[in-house]
């Protein structure tokens, strides 16, 4: 019985050695891009005015504002490093089942929807894994 729990524990501790991080890395990428959506999609809520602010433009290796610089107002950067850039694999977009080419732009509405995904999205990352993220019609984004 000691032998079977010492080498469970050994199994835990060193296994992921072996194993590898295959698909890890798109799963955190997609974790950061959820966060991402979601903050621009709140600002979008709380904010009247339609601005750049609440645009993300999706290129095959990053997500980021459109317009950075529409967000300063009186001088002051309105947001801090909203981006993020992929080290491994590729963003794909497809809306209604559609793969669409990139770059698109993702504009909130003050409502948190996206007019683009009217008939839902799909944001996916691939590299080594995939992970991916959904953007409903009524503008819920969550991993799928």
């Amino acid at each position: 019985m000691a032998v079977i729990v010492i080498l469970g524990i050994l199994a835990v501790a060193f296994g992921s050695r072996f194993m590898g991080n295959a698909g890890v890395t798109e799963v955190v990428d997609r974790d950061n891009a959820l966060s991402l959506l979601r903050r621009v999609q709140t600002q979008a809520m709380q904010q009247a005015d339609d601005s750049a602010c609440h645009q993300l433009l999706v290129s095959a290796k990053s997500l980021a504002l459109s317009d950075l610089a529409a967000c300063t107002k009186g001088g002051v950067n309105q947001v801090t490093d909203l981006s993020l850039s992929l080290a491994s694999g590729q963003f794909q977009l497809s809306a209604g089942g559609t793969v669409l080419s990139l770059p698109q732009t993702l504009a909130f509405d003050g409502l948190g929807n996206v007019p683009l995904c009217a008939q839902g999205c799909s944001l996916q990352i691939a590299g080594q894994g995939k992970a991916a993220l959904c953007i409903e019609a009524q503008g819920y984004i969550h991993p799928c």
